[in-house]
């Protein structure tokens, strides 16, 4: 009975894979399904014990590795890179970098913290982001459309952009469709996105975002966590006697965006935060920067108290909800 894990630590680029068990057992193969096999196979032949694929969030040149892992029954983890990279500065103060000695780095690194073996995204997960950014991008194209258009002065000009921005606009509007159609289709979801809009500040956009990036941990974590998961939490800066301002950085940019669009506002027509808003402004002379960011935190923990408690309702919320497109699927254009 195979009980003992070993780690196998795999640097991937686009077109192969390095990976490093031992000194004996290194070797480069091709980042496509045959290479993805062999190396699969070399581990499941010629070595004993379980194993442990630790790999960097390189985004889609690392999903067919996880992907056939998953398929297989192999546990693997996704590494943060930057965590990496500060450890070979921390432990071996080198400069020298090959994809050979990053696989090695790799393992080593999963040897010193033991990761927990990555869960995988669900097909409906990975379409709901995959749809989400989409919206988001069609968005920033649209702002970027509207931006020249105004300092355009040829008739035809403009009318060419009036039919970009309009255009972008009915392609936003079935992306919102579909998403909200996704998340309507789980009854937990539709019954917890129901739920959020009834706060007033937050939106289809913005609901939807929180649900689609924060699925899995919205309500099962602290509010200081889920602070940190969005990017909403200042990090302190501090060493002796000086002391610099607190900033906000890293965390998941799309549910932070989002979030900070709607704490403009729930700074205006939210009561509690309108008034924590007001307070941050004229009591502690914050920037508006500033106290929108906090009232964009104030909202995330919100959300996260609604979903973790399902009798809880906040003050000032919406009589009713704003209205969800329930367009069946199969009517809705892909």
């Amino acid at each position: 009975m195979r009980s003992t894990k070993y780690i196998i630590g795999v640097d991937v680029s686009k077109p192969k894979l390095d990976y490093y068990i031992a000194d004996s057992v290194r070797g480069t193969v091709d980042n496509t399904t045959g290479g993805i096999s062999q190396l699969l196979d070399t581990m499941a032949g010629g070595l004993e014990g379980t194993p442990h694929v630790c790999l960097e969030h390189t985004g889609i040149y690392g999903r067919p590795l996880a992907e056939a892992c998953h398929a297989r029954g192999i546990d693997f983890s996704l590494l943060d890179s930057k965590k990496i990279h500060h450890y070979k500065k921390a432990r071996y103060g080198m400069r020298a970098k090959t994809d050979r000695h990053d696989a090695q780095l790799i393992r080593d690194y999963a040897l010193d913290f033991k990761p927990a073996p990555t869960v995988p995204a669900t097909q409906r997960q990975i379409q709901l982001r995959e749809l989400d950014n989409l919206r988001a991008l069609l968005v920033s194209q649209c702002a970027e459309l509207k931006t020249s258009r105004r300092q355009a002065t040829s008739q035809s000009v403009i009318t060419h952009y009036d039919r970009r921005i309009a255009s972008l606009g009915k392609e936003t509007a079935k992306l919102e469709k579909r998403i909200a159609a996704l998340l309507d289709a789980d009854e937990a979801m539709a019954l917890l996105r129901k739920r959020f809009l009834q706060v007033k500040g937050v939106g289809p956009a913005t609901a939807s975002a929180v649900l689609v990036h924060l699925d899995g941990v919205i309500g099962k974590v602290a509010d200081k966590r889920i602070a940190s998961l969005t990017g909403l939490a200042p990090v302190p800066d501090e060493s002796g006697n000086t002391s610099l301002p607190r900033r906000i950085q890293g965390g998941r940019l799309r549910v932070r965006n989002a979030l900070y669009m709607a704490s403009l506002s729930a700074s205006r027509y939210n009561p509690v935060l309108k008034t924590f808003y007001k307070r941050l402004k004229q009591d502690k002379r914050k920037t508006s920067k500033c106290a929108l960011v906090a009232v964009a935190r104030k909202l995330v923990c919100l959300l996260n108290l609604i979903a973790r408690d399902p009798d809880f309702k906040p003050i000032g919320t919406r009589a009713t909800p704003l209205p969800s497109p329930p367009a069946p699927l199969s009517s809705i254009p892909s």
